[in-house]
């Protein structure tokens, strides 16, 4: 039924500048992160220097918490890079098609919408929130104001 359909515009989140800001928000937390444990280190080394100033032995310094954010942050950040860079949307006459998250999802789903399932669009400055009676999908895009148009006109027109 689909497949002699026209397709109006295609655009994709490979790229994005979201990407960049993640890795960039990601170098930020390990920096933070890095400057933590040393921090605790040069403490301690100080503290069994002269262990005679503090009440007890000092013991090892408290470098997990540190350690565990900067690995979450990276492991974030990688799953952020990726299921941007997999988001695509397909406008075609009779439907909406591509890869985007659901409200709470977080890798990158498929969905195909017809015009009458679509309640609203609205753009954003990352990409296209859809909301819809099968759910919610953002889509992170580079032209989010031509695809809101493009289905605009399609949402307004008479079946």
């Amino acid at each position: 039924m689909y497949h002699n359909r026209k397709l109006l515009y295609s655009d994709s989140g490979k790229g994005h500048s979201s990407i960049k800001l993640g890795w960039i928000s990601a170098a930020i937390g390990l920096l933070g992160a890095g400057i933590t444990i040393y921090s605790r280190y040069t403490t301690w080394r100080l503290q069994q220097e002269f262990y005679f100033l503090w009440y007890d032995v000092p013991s090892l310094p408290s470098i997990i918490v540190p350690l565990a954010i900067s690995i979450l942050t990276i492991i974030l950040a990688a799953i952020a890079a990726i299921t941007i860079s997999k988001h695509e949307m397909h406008i075609y006459d009779n439907k909406i098609e591509g890869y985007g998250n659901t409200f709470w999802g977080l890798w990158a789903h498929k969905f195909v919408l017809e015009y009458d399932d679509v309640i609203s669009v609205k753009k954003r400055k990352w990409g296209l929130s859809i909301r819809s009676k099968m759910g919610r999908y953002s889509i992170f895009i580079h032209d989010p104001a031509t695809c809101t148009d493009i289905i605009q006109n399609y949402l307004k027109e008479p079946k």
